[in-house]
């Protein structure tokens, strides 16, 4: 549909905003302090979503794209819904990266193949991209199921989201969810301007954008509890923890510290010992046969935390995992803080609320009942 001309100039305009902004998107989340699984899948979104508006952007104001590159905008258009749905399954419900994942991106491997192949008259104006738009409209629709599903169920599956970060999953699906279903109501029920996704989503990215930088934690923070899980820590691998620029100035040995962190995980994970109030590093030394100092380096440049976070965040894992388990419903919390390490109540509480955001009883009265 071709649009008149101020309409075109401010569809330009915004859909060239809606690029930059998503494309900042990119470079931010690429140069982030964590890059897993979930954010290399919102990069991934943000980078087609981008190559999509700049595929219509370019069909609006030029008589002649090459079929390769629009067919490339396609392609990204059919990797923009199951990338965002296995952000949200990797961000809300803890998900683990599978192989099978990536028959999700079957179409669009096999539409890339076909770059130079496909056009409007052979594939696409006879239902090609009706196709894909149904394909987008399906995984919109699973996208905002879970989101809803998850945050009207936070209660019974025990999911620790602030509200920023509740706020933040809500304004990326309504921005996708926007494009997508412009996009479909444009072709399919013929009732909105094509430029309107990008001119709507420019609006949505630039809010996100700004809420992103201010509240730049929601994206590298994942803290999910449910009825069979204690807290668990997202894991990276040990490549990822130990960069060689950190042991410049350091007399520590990068295959030397793999294994002495490898060795740490494995205590924590197999010993309750960190229950003991009196549990110091010199007990981790001892136990691990290891140099107090070398296990103090590893600690603080390898894993980037401190003796002291580590055994605090272990200690409240317990703390909730008895109270997920409904073990504890005949003491005080006083005594919980107690039996996971905690020398006072107001220790307990101090840092249950710091990894939580909640002190023990909300806790309890907000997220494990049913």
């Amino acid at each position: 549909m071709r649009v008149l001309k101020a309409s075109r100039d401010i569809g330009l305009i915004m859909g060239s905003i809606a690029a930059i902004q998503s494309l900042f998107m990119v470079f931010y989340l690429f140069f982030s302090k964590k890059r897993d699984h979930k954010n290399i899948m919102l990069i991934i979104f943000f980078a087609v979503i981008t190559l999509r508006i700049v595929k219509s952007m370019l069909w609006l104001y030029l008589d002649d794209v090459p079929h390769y590159i629009l067919n490339l905008g396609y392609a990204s258009h059919l990797a923009s819904g199951p990338a965002l749905f296995l952000y949200l399954k990797f961000y809300i419900q803890k998900k683990d990266w599978h192989k099978t994942n990536y028959l999700q991106f079957l179409p669009v491997f096999t539409l890339c193949f076909f770059l130079t192949k496909l056009n409007g008259e052979n594939f696409w104006y006879i239902g090609g991209y009706s196709v894909l738009l149904y394909h987008q409209l399906i995984y919109t629709v699973l996208c905002i199921s879970i989101l809803l599903y998850s945050y009207y169920n936070r209660k019974k599956q025990c999911v620790t989201f602030s509200l920023k970060e509740w706020l933040w999953l809500f304004l990326l699906v309504i921005g996708a969810s926007v494009i997508q279903f412009s996009y479909f109501t444009n072709y399919i029920l013929k009732m909105v301007p094509y430029e309107t996704g990008p001119v709507l989503y420019a609006i949505f990215i630039y809010i996100l954008t700004l809420y992103t930088v201010i509240n730049h934690k929601v994206i590298n923070k994942t803290i999910i509890l449910n009825e069979n899980s204690d807290i668990t820590k997202e894991k990276s691998s040990t490549d990822s923890l130990i960069k060689e620029n950190k042991y410049k100035n350091s007399p520590l040995n990068i295959d030397g510290v793999s294994y002495t962190i490898q060795m740490i995980e494995a205590f924590f994970n197999t010993s309750n010992l960190y229950l003991n109030p009196d549990f110091s590093l010199s007990e981790l030394s001892t136990q691990l046969n290891t140099p107090k100092h070398h296990l103090s380096q590893v600690i603080n440049i390898g894993m980037d935390t401190t003796f002291y976070d580590i055994v605090n965040a272990k200690r409240i894992e317990s703390a909730i995992s008895l109270l997920n388990s409904n073990k504890v419903s005949n003491i005080t919390f006083e005594a919980l803080g107690y039996d996971v390490g905690y020398n006072s109540k107001s220790s307990f509480y101090h840092h249950f609320k710091r990894h939580t955001g909640k002190t023990p009883r909300q806790y309890k009265l907000e997220f494990c009942t049913d």
